[in-house]
């Protein structure tokens, strides 16, 4: 009897650090897809700007993610984060497009692994 109490004991805590990560990991990701939606226009002054607040967005978040997420899906998100505000600092119209796409997807990817 012991023993099943000290396991429900540590199986709580667990089960809750994993809802509460779950949960944490999809605000994160629903807060940038947000962003990414309300992304200015390419070539507008602020396309730069919103690209560099998704970016740092992301990095800011980055160091309690890769706790539980794989680095191939943290490297996705990260590469297409830079590569968005690379496009929109050097003008490139169709890096850009293509990056905020490839960004979405990746986004999408690592809600689809944390669905609690």
């Amino acid at each position: 009897m012991k023993a099943l109490t000290v396991a429900i004991c540590l199986l709580i805590p667990a089960l809750l650090l994993t809802v509460a990560n779950a949960v944490y990991i999809n605000e994160v990701v629903d807060t940038l897809l947000e962003q990414l939606e309300e992304l200015p226009e390419f070539g507008t002054p602020d396309c730069v700007a919103g690209a560099g607040e998704i970016k740092s967005f992301w990095e800011d978040r980055i160091d309690w993610i890769r706790l539980t997420v794989g680095y191939p899906m943290l490297d996705a998100v990260s590469e297409q984060a830079a590569l968005l505000h690379s496009c929109a600092l050097w003008e490139d119209v169709y890096g850009y497009h293509s990056a905020r796409a490839l960004l979405r997807d990746a986004l999408e990817d690592l809600r689809r692994l944390e669905m609690p």
